[in-house]
Parts: structure tokens; sequence; C-alpha cells
């Protein structure tokens, strides 16, 4: 691997959440019942895909349902390639997603590397601490 500098790295990760998650715990007065419903269908998914450097958000997608490969592909040629430059470095996680035939050959007709690095980010990027805080 040849040197990167970092303002050349960009990171893509997807996530998603169900619309209707309920919290587990509750408060209320000292002496009484916290109460409250809990929605008795499943609700939509939204699933996020975001692409970000140093400087900014790059591209950024928010859809209703999960992602699949071929959303992840069309995001990828539709949004992430056309704001790439030469020598930009893409890392993401090794989501079985990531790894489609079309996501390799758009490495190779690119002017940037589309890496898959799991061994370095893979824990920052499983984590989501950018999307979830506890």
């Amino acid at each position: 691997m040849q040197a990167l500098l970092a303002q050349d790295l960009v990171f893509l990760d997807e996530t998603g959440v169900d619309l209707s998650l309920t919290r587990l715990r509750a408060r209320s007065p000292k002496g009484s019942r916290a109460r409250g419903k809990r929605p008795s269908k499943r609700g939509k998914r939204v699933s996020i895909i975001s692409a970000i450097n140093l400087q900014e958000v790059m591209t950024h997608c928010q859809l209703i349902g999960t992602t699949d490969g071929l959303t992840f592909e069309a995001f990828i040629s539709q949004r992430l390639v056309p704001k790439l430059w030469k020598g930009a470095c893409v890392i993401m996680d090794n989501c079985s997603i990531h790894k489609g035939e079309e996501i390799k050959a758009l490495s190779c007709c690119s002017r940037s590397n589309l890496d898959l690095l799991t061994s370095l980010f893979t824990g920052l990027l499983t984590d989501r601490k950018l999307f979830f805080k506890n």
C-alpha cells in the first residue's frame, strides 16, 4: 500500500434504524407506575449512507427500507464517484454489500482507490459512534 495523506481519505459507512423503536425504560413520579404504549406493528426502516472526509460530509443518502447491494452500488456510482479526485482513497468496512463485482469495477475505472481496510478500521466503523451515542 502506498503512503496515504489524511486529506485524501474518504470514509464511507451505512446505518439504519426502525422507526417503531421505543425506549426500554421510562420515568414517572415516585410511587407511580410509568405507562406507555408499544407499537404492535413493525415500523418502516430508514437507512443512511454517508461519505465523509476531513473537511466535510461529501455526500449522503437517506432512504426508506434497507440498504442492499444494488442500492449501495447505485450510491457509489451516482453520488460518490463523481465527487472523488485523483489520489482519493475510500475506506469502508467489510460488510457483504461492499464486496460486489460492480464496486470492484468502479474501483478500477475511477480516479481513486476503493479499499476495504478491514483490520485497521473495523472497530471504528462498526461501533457507529458517529451516528449513535448512549
